[in-house]
């Protein structure tokens, strides 16, 4: 978080969009899937395999971290265009990174839906059930958002987080 937003040399990473997302994905898919992976089974994190299911978790959430990496931008996008920073949600437009969100979200949610309909068990038939219900709030609470309202953006932006700690709930009962 400090790298992210303080003003030194060599810091400020939400001066690069690169950086700034970089540094959400790797935090969020793989240090925290990989602790909590090797804490669950007791072991160190040289002592596993990576079985099907812990590559799936780590995929889902460097999508998801990504959404989260581009959507943050969004809420403040009139603020870093007046302080010249050239965050993607200014380059492109709020319009554009807000559907980029939605559909990375609709391609993670919906793997995970077609994952649980693959593995048929009925562990994995209430997963697609419980993932199809969270993309569709989140596709239907999309279509209410006002792009040009940095408030109905925030909202929006932290149903997302919601949802992507419920994903630190539904993600150890996949088991494939």
């Amino acid at each position: 978080g400090i790298v992210y937003s303080v003003d030194y040399p060599g810091l400020r990473w939400k001066r690069s969009p690169v950086l700034a997302a970089s540094c959400v994905l790797f935090v969020r898919a793989v240090i925290v899937q990989l602790g909590f992976f090797a804490h669950a089974l007791g072991r160190g994190l040289l002592d596993f395999h990576f079985p099907k299911n812990l590559w799936f978790a780590i995929s889902f959430m460097v999508v998801y971290g990504a959404v989260i990496a581009l959507f943050k931008d969004l809420p403040d996008v009139v603020g870093d265009h007046k302080q010249n920073i050239r965050t993607l949600s200014v380059r492109l437009g709020p319009s554009v990174v807000f559907n980029i969100c939605v559909s990375l979200l609709s391609m993670a949610y919906g793997s995970a839906v077609l994952l649980s309909v693959m593995y048929s068990s009925a562990t994995s038939t209430v997963l697609g059930i419980l993932h199809t219900a969270v993309i569709f709030s989140l596709l239907v609470a999309s279509k209410r958002v006002d792009i040009s309202s940095s408030a109905s953006l925030y909202e929006y932006y932290m149903l997302i987080w919601r949802a992507f700690y419920a994903e630190y709930f539904l993600l150890p009962w996949c088991t494939f």
